[in-house]
């Protein structure tokens, strides 16, 4: 096959873009990893399961528990911690999903040079 250079370094800058933001993509995946795992514990953790399962089968318990939250002095603080580390897990699993597209993308690449087409 005769092929224009012009569309193949189209191509190559293509695949050389989509690997560069395959790599941002999975450092952006640890870094809000490490970052969600590290206001989660600024929060103060997430409870056993066996508190969990206590708390929903006894509903005076939980309005207990949820009363000593409420009186602590950083509960606002801790309420904070707990959405950030929500919203950067949302993070990383979003930036992990790029990542396995950006990886395809190369992969496509790759597949159609081996190939030949």
């Amino acid at each position: 096959m005769n092929e224009s250079p012009l569309p193949l370094a189209v191509r190559a800058i293509g695949t050389l873009f989509n690997l560069a933001m395959f790599l941002l993509f999975l450092a952006a995946t640890f870094l809000f990893w490490t970052w969600g795992g590290n206001f989660l514990d600024a929060a103060g953790g997430l409870p056993d399961v066996a508190t969990l399962r206590h708390t929903v089968l006894n509903p005076g318990y939980a309005a207990v528990a949820l009363g000593g939250f409420a009186a602590s002095g950083h509960a606002v603080s801790r309420i904070l911690d707990y959405g950030a580390a929500w919203c950067c897990y949302i993070a990383c699993f979003g930036c992990g999903w790029m990542s396995l597209l950006g990886l395809r993308w190369v992969s496509h690449f790759l597949f159609r040079r081996v190939s030949g087409a």
